[in-house]
């Protein structure tokens, strides 16, 4: 057996660079397909509704900011009659 540190240290620098390298792309795939369809409805509604929520949060009571936020947060709902604080206490 020939000892050749050329080999050792060249083994070593294929490790050190490649062994994180895949494991952040294994670790990338497996978190992006192992999202069920409905975690990924879920991610899409809370898009939907955090700026909308943010200006329910931060504007006065019956303002027309406050009025046309809980509008855009009903048609993305589908319907009245919405728990606005509940709700975007569960969006934000």
């Amino acid at each position: 057996m020939d000892f050749n540190l050329n080999n050792v240290v060249r083994s070593a620098a294929l490790v050190i660079v490649g062994l994180p390298l895949t494991g952040a792309v294994f670790l990338g795939v497996v978190d992006s397909t192992s999202k069920s369809a409905a975690q990924k409805e879920v991610d899409q509604l809370k898009a939907e509704l955090t700026i909308p929520c943010v200006q329910y949060s931060v504007t006065k009571v019956d303002s027309g900011l406050e009025r046309d936020s809980k509008n855009t947060i009903d048609d993305v709902m589908g319907g009245s009659g919405v728990d606005y604080k509940g709700l975007c206490g569960w969006v934000l």
